[in-house]
Formats: structure tokens, C-alpha cells, sequence
């Protein structure tokens, strides 16, 4: 029977760190979005970003958070990230193995938003994996193991991105263009499989989170491999061309989707109504992370493998 890993996350400040809490930078809200609206990169941004460099667990050993021995058989590690101000964070690993008896969780401070739990199931080659974003400014990271296989748990936490736009927040990061036609209206007929292809998805990268598009799409095999077709400027380039295979493995990794993100309704182009905010909280087909599978900056194209095939229902 597979234990719980429970990972607890509050921040310190990465220059002072205590025991159990790790204190990140306090997230600045109000020049975050200033900054984000007008990004170089033209995409948007939602999150900022904080690079971890002193947070490994190797052959059982670490030298940050703590490990307790809760009964003969079983260890467990906890960690507490925090950042004031901070609408949300959202851990990402890399080198992670977690062994069969293992149990990774991470946990916020919102009791109606159910804990993100990893096991040996979410091993991969690439060894990358993000805990989607938690809501609020706290983290807690818990890792349980069996006593034998305490010794083959293996990750490093690499970045903490801290989200700086909430779910009610009804400026232009939710919005179409008012000219845009909602799928809902009479154009969207006969489109249906086109229209529930597409998701919303956010990804990070070493300069912060931000949101991209893509779609579902088939192969020459017709085998229903769930390849996501999206862009290369979604995170799989920079301002010096393409980055690191490793980096945009993580790119992908950090992929969160929301499918059938839409106005239920049809709204008149042009009116007063089209084109105004949708909020995220309502929209609950999601799914998390991918593999890499290829890109290419010139023609702006990036493949993607979904960890998991979509729900038939999304």
C-alpha cells in the first residue's frame, strides 16, 4: 500500500533558511501585472518567478526541510514554502524518482482545493515534475516513504513560481477581443470537434509563468496519441533562439490545461458584453504536464505529448 508524501510549503527568505519553512520573495502585485501587460515576449504573464538552487533530497539525505520517523516502517519529509502576497505557487522538481512505497503531496491553505498527490506513477525520463498551481501564498510539500526505500527517494527543487493574478480578477488577462465571434454562436456550428480540441493552458519558464493555446491532433497512425500542437514561442525559445533540450522538456512538464474554456453563450461582436472577462474558477476539465516531442522557431510550431490521453467527457 503506497504511503502519503506530503510536501509543505511556507518560503523563507532563500538566504536565511529555517528547519521546516523556506521564505521566498514577497510577491509585489500591483507592478507584477503592470510589467506583465506590456511583456516583451508579447505573451501574457501570470506568474513571477524564484530560482531554488539549495533544496535536494539524495539518498535520504537533505539539508532543508526535515525528516521525521513516524513508526518503525515509515519516514516522512516536510517543507513550507511561502510568499506574501502571492495568489498562488506552483513547485517545480527535477531528477525526481519516487520509489513504490512513496507518496509525495502538496497542499495549500484553501481546504476546498484538493491536495496535489504524486506517486512512482509520475516518474518519467526526463525527471520533471510541477505541483500545478496551489492557491495562496503557502505551500506544503509532504513526502512519506517506507523505511527500506527511504534511500532511493531522489528530487531537487529547482523554482517556485508565484502567481500574482486571481481568479476574480476581471481585468484584460480573461478577456477575447470584442470583435472575437464566442464558439457558442452560429459560426461554431458544425465545428464541435475543432472547438473541444483547443485548451488554455499555462507553462513556466525561468522568467515567470505564462498562458498559450493549443489544440489536440491526431497522427498519420490514427492511434489517437495525445499529441498537443501548440507554439514555439510558448516557452520553447527565448531572445537568443531555442533553448536547452532539458529546459524545454520542463516547458512542457509545467504544461496546466483547461479544456472547453468558453462563453457558454453567444455574445454580439462588437457589443458591449462580447469580449468582457470569463473567470477560470468555473471551468474544471484540467489535466497537467507533457513530454517534448519537437519544436521549431522558424516556423513557429511545438509538439507536445500529453502525460495523460483527455477525458472523453472534455
Amino acid at each position: 500500500m503506497k504511503k502519503a508524501i506530503l510536501v509543505s510549503m511556507t518560503l523563507a527568505s532563500p538566504w536565511a533558511i529555517a528547519t521546516t519553512d523556506y521564505t521566498l520573495p514577497a510577491t509585489d502585485i500591483i507592478a507584477e501585472k503592470q510589467a506583465a501587460v506590456n511583456h516583451p515576449s508579447g505573451l501574457v504573464k501570470v506568474a513571477a518567478a524564484t530560482a531554488i538552487k539549495d533544496i535536494t533530497l539524495n539518498k535520504g539525505q537533505t539539508s532543508v526541510g526535515q525528516w521525521t520517523q513516524v513508526d518503525p516502517n515509515t519516514w516522512q519529509w516536510e517543507l513550507r514554502f511561502h510568499s506574501d502576497h502571492a495568489t498562488s505557487l506552483n513547485i517545480g522538481m527535477s531528477d525526481v524518482f519516487l520509489p513504490h512505497s512513496a507518496q509525495l503531496v502538496v497542499s495549500g491553505t484553501n481546504k476546498f482545493q484538493p491536495a496535489q498527490v504524486f506517486t512512482d506513477q509520475n516518474n518519467s525520463q526526463h525527471g520533471f515534475l510541477w505541483s500545478g498551481e496551489i492557491e495562496g501564498s503557502e505551500a506544503l510539500i509532504t513526502l512519506t516513504v517506507d523505511a527500506a526505500e527511504k534511500a532511493f527517494v531522489q528530487l531537487g527543487i529547482d523554482q517556485v513560481a508565484r502567481g500574482f493574478h486571481r481568479a476574480s480578477d476581471t481585468d484584460w488577462l480573461n478577456k477575447s477581443g470584442s470583435c472575437n465571434v464566442d464558439v457558442a454562436c452560429e459560426a461554431g456550428e458544425g465545428w464541435d470537434a475543432d472547438i473541444s480540441s483547443v485548451g488554455r493552458y499555462t507553462f513556466q519558464t525561468s522568467s515567470g509563468g505564462f498562458l498559450c493555446t493549443g489544440q489536440m491532433i491526431n497522427n498519420t497512425a490514427n492511434d489517437g496519441t495525445p499529441y498537443f500542437l501548440t507554439a514555439d514561442h510558448c516557452g520553447y525559445s527565448g531572445n537568443s533562439g531555442q533553448v536547452s533540450l532539458s529546459e524545454r522538456q520542463n516547458v512542457a512538464a509545467s504544461i496546466q490545461l483547461i479544456w472547453n474554456y468558453q462563453s457558454q453563450t453567444c455574445r454580439a461582436p462588437g457589443s458591449a458584453i462580447s469580449g468582457q472577462n470569463i473567470s477560470t474558477s468555473t471551468f474544471q476539465n484540467r489535466q497537467s504536464g507533457a513530454s517534448y516531442v519537437a519544436s521549431n522557431p522558424f516556423t513557429d510550431v511545438a509538439l507536445v505529448e500529453l502525460n495523460q490521453t483527455p477525458n472523453a467527457a472534455y
